[in-house]
C-alpha cells in the first residue's frame, strides 16, 4: 500500500514537471533549435516551478492517498494539453513553411496571430479526439454542454470583452503606457478569428471541463487562467494573461457554452490590438 503512494506520487510529481518543462521548451532549447542560443534569465526560475510542481504533487499525494486519482488526472490532462500544443504544432508550422507560398499566403495559412487558419488546427482536432477517446469526455461535454451559438454567448462574451478592454485601456492611457489610437489590422484580426477558436479548444475545452469536475469551478477557471498564461512567452505578459483571462472561463460556465469564451477573446483582441499600440 505504502509503495503504491509512492508510484502514484512519483507519477503525479512526473508529469507535474513535465507540464511546466514542456510549456517552456523554448526557453531551454530555443528558436529552431539554433547553436548560438543561449538560455535567458527566467531560466532558473521555470527550474524552480517545475520543482515546486513535482514537490507538491508528491506531497498531496502521499499525504492524502484518496486524492492521488484527482491529482494525476489534472495533471494528466494539463500534460496532454501542452504535449499537443508545442510538440505538434510546430513542427506542423516547419512542415507547412516548406510549401512554395507567397507570404500573403503564408500570413493566412500559419505566419498570423496564433497561428491563423491552420497553425493550431492539428492541436485542436487532436485535443478534441484525445479528450473524447483517452478522458472519456464528448465534444459537446468538452464545449460546457451547448455546440451551437446562442444570444447568451453574445452577451457574456461580449460584455467581458468591453469591461476588460475599457479596464485596459483605461489604465495605458492613464498611466501613458501605449499610445491609444484607432488603428485596426484587419488581416490579423481575419487569422485571429480562426486562431482564437483553436486556443479555446486547447485552453478551455477539455482542461476547463476535467479540472471543474474536480476541484470545483473557481479551481477550474483560476487553473486555465494560469495554463493559457504560460502557453505564451514567458514573463510579465504570460502573468498578465494568467490574471486577467479567468475571465474567459467565467463566461464559458455562466453562458454554457465555449462560444462564450471565444467571443470574449476575440473581442477582446480585437479592441485591444486596435486601440492600443
Amino acid at each position: 500500500m505504502q509503495s503504491s503512494r509512492f508510484r502514484n506520487g512519483a507519477a503525479a510529481a512526473a508529469l507535474g514537471a513535465a507540464c511546466v518543462l514542456l510549456c517552456f521548451a523554448d526557453v531551454f532549447f530555443g528558436p529552431y533549435m539554433s547553436k548560438n542560443f543561449r538560455p535567458n534569465p527566467p531560466t532558473s526560475w521555470v527550474l524552480a516551478l517545475a520543482a515546486a510542481a513535482a514537490t507538491l504533487a508528491v506531497i498531496v499525494v502521499v499525504a492524502w492517498p484518496r486524492s492521488h486519482a484527482s491529482v494525476v488526472r489534472i495533471l494528466a490532462v494539463t500534460a496532454f494539453i501542452y504535449l499537443i500544443y508545442r510538440p505538434l504544432a510546430m513542427p506542423w508550422s516547419f512542415w507547412l513553411a516548406t510549401f512554395p507560398l507567397t507570404p500573403a499566403q503564408q500570413f493566412w495559412l500559419f505566419r498570423g496571430p496564433g497561428g491563423a487558419i491552420a497553425g493550431l488546427l492539428p492541436s485542436a482536432v487532436a485535443v478534441i479526439l484525445g479528450g473524447r477517446y483517452l478522458f472519456g469526455m464528448t465534444v459537446r461535454e468538452q464545449w460546457n454542454g451547448r455546440l451551437r451559438p446562442a444570444l447568451r454567448d453574445l452577451i457574456y462574451g461580449g460584455g467581458a470583452a468591453l469591461a476588460l478592454s475599457a479596464l485596459c485601456l483605461g489604465g495605458a492611457a492613464a498611466t501613458g503606457n501605449g499610445r491609444v489610437a484607432w488603428e485596426p489590422n484587419w488581416a490579423g484580426h481575419g487569422a485571429n478569428l480562426f486562431s482564437n477558436l483553436y486556443e479555446e479548444l486547447l485552453a478551455r475545452g477539455l482542461l476547463l471541463q476535467v479540472t471543474r469536475r474536480i476541484g470545483g469551478n473557481w479551481f477550474g477557471i483560476l487553473w486555465t487562467a494560469l495554463v493559457f498564461g504560460a502557453m505564451h512567452p514567458f514573463g510579465w505578459y504570460a502573468l498578465g494573461l494568467a490574471l486577467a483571462t479567468w475571465i474567459l472561463a467565467w463566461a464559458i460556465l455562466r453562458a454554457g457554452s465555449l462560444w462564450a469564451g471565444y467571443i470574449v477573446h476575440q473581442g477582446l483582441d480585437f479592441l485591444m490590438d486596435s486601440f492600443l499600440h
